[in-house]
């Protein structure tokens, strides 16, 4: 369901994730890591995490603690502003980042019952020489500039594992310093694994590693979503579609219209993960209303990337829409592609003038959802999976 997105053909493995799929979810209870334990407990494979994961991985969550702690504080200050009757705090509890750190060094050793995890000790499994070997001539995943040394210093203690525990082993990491333009991993790491007779299911999220995995698997139908799915847990779906629109188009000339967005099933799969477990992805369609106020400037898409984290069932409004931009999340290289595309949907030019009328707006978007005795338990939409369609342009004034 992702143009990244494709088969593997992955078996029971040892499974090494990069960081940035922990710091996407440090506390591992959304909907992607629980599969992925079913997976582990089903097939009996490994959670490895390599020293310098780990490492990475603290370091880099007390800082969004950190930066959340700060932006907390500066909200509820604003809040206080304008607030007549509210009770609000003057300052969030002053937060105790080492024991917040070790909770997570914690989880890293011990994720989820049934799932076993190594932790490496030290970085004894990755070679100095080798690590400046590649940065001095530029051998991926090191870059042009013989930089991302931290990729290196991954990809070799991934390929050492696999050499000293078995020759399968299932890599996941979103970082583009080991993939092609289409997603898939760089052939120059795939001629290495080759030369030392390794198979690696490569995959860039951890959706896609267990939805291409050789699990049971079976389409699911409209009915069926009809019948799991919850009144409430399809206005969450709702909500959380709205708050992907109002991110993505998010400008003082356009507003989002009250009016509820129109849903619709496309597709989706259903994996077994267990005999009381499974995990599911379902594609819809959903169409909002913009009002598009009248004006002469053209609208222009900043870009201020960070990470991507989910939306999930319940959340949407402790987030609040005016803080969300899915603009944000974008990738540079994927800011001219997005520009392109909104332009026609909301009507806007360089010297066009707009009238202030009402358009439609569509995109398309995944939902991921955790099964537990054939009743949905957890439900998620990452934004990174939120793909706009073009609509008609609306008429222009004048």
């Amino acid at each position: 369901m992702d143009d990244c997105a494709r088969g593997n053909g992955s078996r029971a493995m040892d499974v090494i994730l990069d960081s940035n799929q922990y710091l996407d979810d440090p506390r591992m209870e959304g909907a992607r890591f629980q599969s992925l334990f079913d997976y582990l407990r089903r097939t009996g494979g490994l959670l490895v995490v390599p020293r310098v994961v780990r490492d990475e991985v603290l370091a880099r969550y007390q800082q969004a603690l950190d930066a959340d702690h700060s932006r907390a504080v500066v909200a509820l200050r604003n809040l206080r502003k304008k607030a007549f009757e509210l009770q609000v705090p003057e300052r969030p509890p002053n937060p105790d980042y080492s024991r917040e750190v070790k909770r997570l060094d914690e989880k890293l050793s011990n994720p989820s019952p049934g799932v076993r995890s190594v932790v490496a000790e030290n970085y004894s499994d990755i070679n100095v020489e080798e690590v400046a070997r590649r940065g001095i001539y530029r051998v991926k995943p090191a870059n042009i500039n013989g930089e991302e040394l931290r990729d290196v210093m991954v990809w070799l203690a991934t390929v050492v594992h696999a050499k000293r525990h078995g020759p399968n082993v299932g890599f996941i990491s979103s970082d583009r310093g080991f993939q092609t333009k289409d997603c898939d991993l760089h052939g120059v790491l795939k001629d290495e694994l080759a030369a030392a007779g390794i198979k690696m299911s490569f995959a860039i999220s951890i959706e896609e590693f267990v939805t291409h995995a050789d699990l049971p698997k079976k389409p699911i139908s409209a009915e069926w979503a009809a019948q799991h799915l919850t009144p409430a847990q399809i206005s969450d779906i709702s909500e959380i579609f709205r708050a992907l629109v109002a991110g993505f188009v998010q400008s003082p000339l356009v507003v989002l219209s009250a009016s509820e967005p129109i849903l619709q099933f496309k597709t989706g799969n259903l994996y077994e993960l267990s005999s009381e477990s499974a995990y599911a992805e379902l594609e819809y369609e959903g169409t909002s209303v913009l009002n598009v106020s009248q004006t002469g400037n053209r609208i222009e898409l900043v870009v201020s990337p960070v990470s991507s984290p989910a939306f999930t069932a319940g959340q949407v409004q402790e987030l609040g829409f005016s803080t969300l931009d899915l603009r944000s999340w974008l990738k540079p290289a994927a800011v001219s592609a997005w520009r392109e595309m909104l332009a026609p949907i909301i009507g806007t030019a360089a010297s066009g003038v707009l009238a202030s009328e009402s358009v439609p707006f569509s995109a398309a978007f995944t939902v991921s959802l955790r099964i537990e005795r054939d009743k949905v338990t957890k439900l998620e939409v990452y934004p990174v999976y939120f793909r706009a369609i073009a609509a008609p342009s609306p008429s222009r004034a004048g």
